[in-house]
């Protein structure tokens, strides 16, 4: 069953589902000089994605309007964080799917640990990881080099400005596998 809350900071304004429904309200918005009240009846509201494929919705209040991440504003309002986590976590990987049920509250570090683990996300292999001291090149011409001659890791490691260990690991293939 469909369940209703204000969003925060837009009390009797707007409104968030259980599911992901996002609604305006019914509201006065002003009297005119005779003492008519304009109202507006209230809307579901249109939810388009983000260039990361989240759900967002536009609204305004006084004036001033503002992109709302859908799944942000369910987990605000139905989903209790006690240890004030950052982010929200869909537990199912789809970022569409903004039931309360699909939603958790997770630590950047939570997060990035669920990506990996679903297949959301691939680790940084080679030269595209942030640590990577070497190209791909490099690391193809260091094989090169201890296939074909008889050439010390320690002199290897200091042409490429490298520590010893990791000739070693990139010649007996424990990293840089992929190439």
């Amino acid at each position: 069953m469909e369940e209703w809350r204000d969003i925060k900071g837009y009390e009797g304004y707007y409104q968030v589902s259980s599911i992901g429904n996002v609604r305006s309200l019914d509201r006065v918005l002003s009297e005119d000089s005779m003492g008519r009240s304009n109202r507006i009846k209230g809307i579901p509201m249109s939810i388009r994605l983000d260039k990361k494929g989240y759900c967002t919705v536009g609204v305004s209040n006084r004036g001033v309007k503002k992109w709302l991440k859908v799944h942000r504003e369910v987990a605000k309002v139905f989903k209790t964080n006690p240890e004030n986590k950052a982010t929200v976590n869909h537990i199912n990987g789809n970022k569409e799917d903004n039931r309360v049920s699909n939603l958790d509250w997770a630590t950047q570090g939570e997060q990035n640990r669920h990506a990996l683990d679903y297949g959301l996300r691939v680790a940084a292999k080679g030269s595209k990881h942030s640590q990577a001291k070497l190209e791909d090149d490099q690391v193809l011409e260091i094989r090169k080099i201890h296939l074909e001659s008889n050439t010390t890791q320690q002199s290897t490691a200091d042409k490429f400005n490298v520590s010893r260990r990791l000739i070693g690991m990139i010649v007996n293939r424990e990293i840089w596998d992929h190439i």
